[in-house]
């Protein structure tokens, strides 16, 4: 079971990785807050108002799809509980159809 958290106040920062792709980019930091761990995804260049699918996957293998929404400026901020990620590297490929970002983290 996936659990979502929307608004999060007083990240404590751990790691974070960002690569830019075709305009737009997308960020991830891993951070604890009180306790939880999780994958906060930040992302800009998008188009404005739209949905962007964000899709989780380890060695070509579909780990989770997210699904979030866009400011009026492009951006978008989407937090995930780590729950049951286990330790390794994920990559992630951030879509809203139109721009394509990706990124990789490491739990």
């Amino acid at each position: 079971m996936k659990k979502f958290l929307f608004l999060v106040f007083g990240f404590i920062i751990l790691s974070s990785s960002v690569i830019v792709a075709e305009g737009s980019s997308i960020n991830t930091t891993i951070t604890s807050v009180s306790i939880w761990n999780m994958v906060v995804f930040r992302g800009e260049g998008f188009h404005r108002l739209h949905n962007v699918e964000i899709t989780i996957y380890q060695e070509d293998v579909i780990i989770s799809k997210l699904l979030t929404k866009t400011t009026d400026r492009g951006d978008l901020f989407m937090p995930l509980i780590i729950t049951n990620l286990s330790p390794g590297k994920y990559d992630v490929l951030a879509t809203d159809k139109i721009h394509t970002a990706t990124t990789s983290f490491e739990i």
